[in-house]
């Protein structure tokens, strides 16, 4: 890894209006611009037309940033991200959602620490100190928590949240990882997949908030999907998580 020049911001976004347009202004007010690459945001056929006038309001209130819209060619969120990252430029990548449930000020705190730890993943914790829950249902949040200590012992890892892909990775790492999911489970899948082929990890803290616009609902069918990317991660060789460099 020759360090940090530049990171590409993917967002990906469907229903969200007002949410998006303050996650973008929160990235313009407290990051080094010079540091950013590009903003990818990316849409598919599911966006909403409100969601797509939020696109381009971002887009054009974007000042000396560049922001890709990238119309993703496949279905599902685990595709958004997959494409998006094959086509990202900059040194390092940051996925993540436009909600604003984690906080969006770590995206500052995130490149500042790639800049330190170019060769790790800076991933943010809503478990170690600084970071947290608010107005998380108590029953979800314990259930979480007990899924955390089962998945840190299946992995053989120390990281607290490892169920959340709210990270900057090195590209040259998630470029080169034969991703599978086309759906949510990609979320797990991002860092498990990293985690089975011993990248480094720094964690840092971050705080979750319910969102105020849009939905997003976890069906029992999509839990069961998680479970089942976590098995066939775990299961599959490192080898085959690699992209063929031939």
């Amino acid at each position: 890894m020759d360090g940090f020049t530049s990171v590409s911001i993917i967002i990906s976004t469907l229903n969200e209006t007002e949410l998006l347009k303050k996650t973008a202004s929160l990235i313009y007010a407290t990051c080094r611009h010079e540091d950013i690459c590009e903003i990818i945001i990316v849409t598919g056929d599911r966006s909403t037309p409100e969601n797509l006038e939020a696109v381009d309001y971002v887009r054009r209130s974007a000042e000396d940033i560049p922001v890709v819209v990238y119309r993703q060619k496949e279905p599902g969120v685990g595709m958004a991200f997959r494409e998006a990252i094959k086509t990202a430029r900059g040194s390092h990548i940051i996925t993540m959602v436009s909600d604003c449930e984690m906080d969006v000020n770590a995206v500052s705190v995130m490149i500042e620490q790639a800049k330190l730890h170019p060769d790790k993943i800076i991933t943010t914790s809503r478990y170690i100190e600084g970071g947290g829950f608010e107005d998380y249902n108590r029953l979800k949040r314990l259930c979480n928590s007990a899924f955390q200590k089962i998945l840190r012992a299946v992995f053989r890892t120390k990281l607290t949240d490892i169920t959340n892909c709210y990270q900057i990775s090195p590209a040259p790492l998630m470029k080169s990882i034969r991703f599978k999911e086309t759906r949510k489970p990609f979320f797990f899948e991002s860092v498990l997949k990293p985690l089975r082929l011993n990248a480094g990890f720094i964690e840092i803290p971050c705080v979750w908030r319910k969102r105020t616009d849009g939905n997003d609902k976890v069906s029992f069918f999509q839990c069961f999907e998680y479970i089942l990317t976590i098995l066939r991660v775990r299961l599959e060789s490192r080898d085959k998580m690699l992209e063929n460099r031939e």
